[in-house]
């Protein structure tokens, strides 16, 4: 794998991109002599157009939510918790001790997800069950 120099505000860092079949997605695994960090790709896309790093509570946000297209055009910045609501997704930390299961979709907009809610999915469940009842 070859890696090339990194734009800013990663000089001085190797970018190599990689791709993570669990997760799906691409990564840039930035080095440097020192320290090496590993983060999205389409984050590192962002961050070297705007010339900085993202805030710590703004995200690289797909317009068209399909992971891998991390082309400048189909990326914004995004407030997490606007980011977070988009998705259906609740503020508190991911996580099993949280209630929460990686890989599952969303009942409510069928759309993939690292982590929803079980809370949200058994409410969806009992309505649909509602209304099931409710038909028969």
């Amino acid at each position: 794998m070859i890696g090339k120099p990194a734009q800013a505000p990663y000089l001085g860092y190797t970018v190599y991109k990689v791709f993570h079949e669990g997760e799906g997605r691409y990564y840039a695994v930035l080095v440097s002599k020192k320290h090496r960090t590993t983060i999205t790709y389409g984050k590192y896309v962002l961050e070297s157009s705007l010339g900085r790093r993202l805030k710590r509570d703004y995200v690289a946000h797909h317009k068209d939510e399909i992971k891998t297209n991390d082309v400048l055009s189909n990326l914004e910045e995004k407030l997490k918790k606007e980011h977070d609501a988009d998705h259906h997704r609740s503020p508190i930390r991911h996580g099993s001790a949280a209630g929460y299961r990686r890989g599952c979709r969303c009942e409510g907009c069928r759309k993939g997800h690292q982590a929803c809610c079980l809370k949200s999915r058994r409410k969806i469940q009992a309505q649909k069950a509602a209304v099931a009842l409710l038909a028969a």
